[in-house]
């Protein structure tokens, strides 16, 4: 389980945008994997198992938490590491904070697949 921590990780910090939160979800989404590892089926790939519980703690956390508005805020909050001019940042803020609030209109479950797959780099099968 420990070559999957850090995707675990990644995910929650994603959902949560927090470091610490991230860390305490993660810790659990191990907890409970060890917990129900006599029911998970040893023919399939354990990591979308792993992430799929991330995930539903994550989604817990943040929707008990009311910081959904926020974490997505700090989560895509950066500063650009180019030598570009400052039109050409703000240009780029502005376009990242339209991809954001894209992504927030989207359910939940499509906000997920998102995540897995494009900020994860899950393949189809494995999103699914």
């Amino acid at each position: 389980m420990l070559a999957h921590q850090e995707s675990v990780f990644r995910l929650a910090y994603l959902f949560l945008g927090d470091p610490d939160e991230a860390d305490d979800t993660a810790q659990e989404t191990f907890l409970r994997a060890y917990r129900s590892l006599k029911r998970f089926d040893t023919s399939l790939p354990l990591r979308p198992w792993l992430l799929s519980i991330a995930a539903n703690l994550s989604c817990n956390r943040r929707r008990s938490a009311g910081r959904y508005l926020a974490v997505l805020t700090r989560a895509f909050r950066f500063e650009l590491q180019t030598t570009s001019g400052a039109e050409e940042r703000v240009t780029q803020n502005m376009d990242n904070r339209q991809l954001w609030k894209a992504i927030r209109r989207l359910k939940t479950e499509d906000q997920q697949v998102v995540y897995l797959r494009f900020f994860l780099g899950l393949s189809v099968a494995e999103a699914a």
